[in-house]
């Protein structure tokens, strides 16, 4: 049995960075990005001030079938001092990673995937 599912990914500016939300598919031990799947219907939302671009997809999955959405903003600020400051590459600035997994349910609805 499948159910419509409607996700939201994002990239917005925040302080020192920016905050990126993505969805994927979980399938036997890698990830497809939703956006990419066949049937995925993508609607770009508007922006709002600090969005730099929103989007809303829909499409029909499983019942029980995992998503992980990943949610990518600036790491930790940490004190350097000016010399290193000067001579450092900015385009390997730390990043914060945090992954959650979801288990989608009978209603559409996702819900907390407890056992990955």
């Amino acid at each position: 049995m499948s159910v419509r599912v409607e996700l939201v990914e994002s990239e917005a500016v925040v302080a020192r960075g920016v905050r990126c939300v993505r969805w994927r598919l979980l399938s036997e031990g890698r990830g497809s990005d939703v956006a990419s799947l066949p049937g995925a219907r993508v609607e770009s939302l508007p922006s709002s001030p600090g969005v730099v671009w929103q989007r809303r997809i829909e499409l029909s999955l499983p019942v029980g079938a995992r998503l992980e959405r990943e949610v990518t903003s600036p790491g930790e600020q940490r004190r350097i001092e000016v010399l290193e400051h000067l001579g450092r590459d900015r385009r390997g600035a730390a990043q914060r990673v945090v992954k959650h997994r979801y288990v989608v349910l009978r209603d559409g609805r996702l819900g907390r995937d407890e056992g990955g």
